[in-house]
This record gives C-alpha cells, sequence and structure tokens, in this order.
C-alpha cells in the first residue's frame, strides 16, 4: 500500500466520562480518530449509527456530521483531530474493531506524556507518533514478529545490499542449512530469499533512479547487479517499468 501523507495535530484529549457524557452534533473541522480504551459509546457519522465498545476505533474524515450519543459511566476514549498533508482522506472504515489495544498503548501514552508536557519541539514528535499509530492501523501485517533467524536474514541482506550473496552464505549467517534456512524465510515472508533480495535491491534502485544523476549501469553496481543487462530483466519484473521509463516517470 503507497502512502504519501503527513498529519499535522490539532488537538487531542483523553476523556474519562465519570458521569454519563455525549458530544454536540458537529461537522467536522478536522479529520478525527478516536480509540474507545473502556467502556461504551454510540456515535452516528453521515448517517450511520454504530454502538462502539472497548476496543473499537472511529475515523472520520473532515466535513463528516458526525454526533457521539450517550457513553456508559466507565468510558474511556482517546481523541485525535488532525489535518492531512498529501492526501484528502484515509483509506479507513468508519470504524474498525482491534481484539488488542496493546500495540498502540507504547505509543499512545508517549503522545499524551509529550502533548500534555508541551516541551520544545513537542508538535513535530507528536506528529511523528500520530504517524506510527496511523502506521499499525493502515498496515497491520507489519506488526508481526518474524522468526528471530528471519530477521537477523533481513537485516544482513539490507546492510549488504550491494554484495554477492548466495542462500549457502547467507545460511553460515544464521547457523542453519541452506534448505531449511531457505524454508523458514519463505514460510514467514512469503517469497524466497532470492526474492527478497532482489526486491529490496530494486527499491533501493527506484529512489537513486528519482533523486540521482548516476547511469543505469553505475546503479546496477550500487545495488549489486555485476550485469545491467540481469539489472534492468530483474528491475523491470519487480517494478513493472524499465528503469529508464523509471526515471523518466518519476525523476526529481
Amino acid at each position: 500500500m503507497d502512502l504519501e501523507f503527513a498529519p499535522i495535530v490539532k488537538y487531542a484529549v483523553i476523556r474519562e466520562c465519570l458521569g454519563k457524557w455525549s458530544g454536540r452534533n458537529e461537522c467536522l473541522e478536522n479529520h478525527n480518530l478516536m480509540f474507545i480504551m473502556k467502556g461504551s459509546c454510540s456515535m452516528t457519522v453521515d448517517g450511520r449509527s454504530y454502538r462502539l465498545h472497548e476496543g473499537d476505533v472511529t475515523y472520520c474524515r473532515r466535513g463528516s456530521d458526525r454526533e457521539v450519543g450517550e457513553s456508559t459511566v466507565d468510558a474511556e476514549i482517546y481523541a485525535f483531530d488532525f489535518d492531512l498533508i498529501g492526501a484528502d482522506s484515509l483509506p479507513l472504515p468508519d470504524v474498525t474493531h482491534l481484539d488488542s489495544l496493546s500495540v498502540f498503548m507504547r505509543d499512545l501514552k508517549e503522545f499524551f506524556y509529550a502533548w500534555y508536557l508541551k516541551n520544545d519541539g513537542y508538535e513535530l514528535y507528536c506528529a511523528g507518533l500520530l504517524m506510527m499509530i496511523l502506521s499499525r492501523l493502515l498496515c497491520p501485517g507489519s506488526e508481526k514478529k518474524p522468526n528471530r533467524h528471519v530477521k537477523k536474514l533481513k537485516e544482513y541482506i539490507i546492510e549488504h545490499l550491494s554484495e554477492p550473496m548466495t542462500v549457502e552464505e547467507l545460511a553460515h549467517v544464521v547457523n542453519l542449512s541452506p534448505v531449511y534456512c531457505g524454508a523458514i524465510f519463505a514460510r514467514s515472508e512469503g517469497m524466497t530469499i532470492r526474492e527478497f533480495i532482489n526486491f529490496a535491491r530494486i527499491n533501493r534502485a527506484r529512489d537513486l533512479l528519482a533523486v540521482d544523476s548516476m547511469s543505469i549501469s553505475e546503479i546496477a553496481s550500487i545495488t549489486g547487479y555485476s550485469d545491467v543487462f540481469h539489472f534492468c530483466k530483474i528491475f523491470k519484473r519487480v517494478a513493472g517499468t524499465t528503469p529508464s521509463e523509471y526515471r523518466r516517470l518519476h525523476a526529481h
């Protein structure tokens, strides 16, 4: 999923509903994100009604007509109002239910710690934390924990992209047999080790083609391909276009 945007936090609050609380009907001036941490409440967005419970996350786009209805006395809600640079809205439904909020807790707590202290630069820091929170909502698969051998392999590959690599050499890095090493990698990542190497190398080549004036053969060499024709073949397979066409379309 290609997502190019940046949030600007306008307002954030932890709302603890010690008594029954309901919000007014309003047309939102900013995008809004709410985490239902405890209890429940009702919400209507552009005529669609929901009953929200612990673990629900709501997203309302700028311009939505929203009304938060009566909540339970134990309700606790983390709410964010934010603007977006680079996007009109986010590809999120009105309500997303999470089986667990644990993966978000560290960033949520750190966000409000910084937001309420308001030290120098807190706006930028909080925007970065909100970006992490949104990325976890938009790309939940990125939170899976890989096998420790697979993690070490991926780190090694990224650090040595310009160097020749064989499966046998990589298996030695994690002290596994080449067959078993390849099997656990494919099971974890859904691709072979060689496919992952090509994917990472071509992603690096994309960046260089977009911003650097080096020749295609130089970029091929830097990204680990000694044969420029082989590089072009792999690039088209991965990126769907030739390096020259990619540079023409994406050069900055």
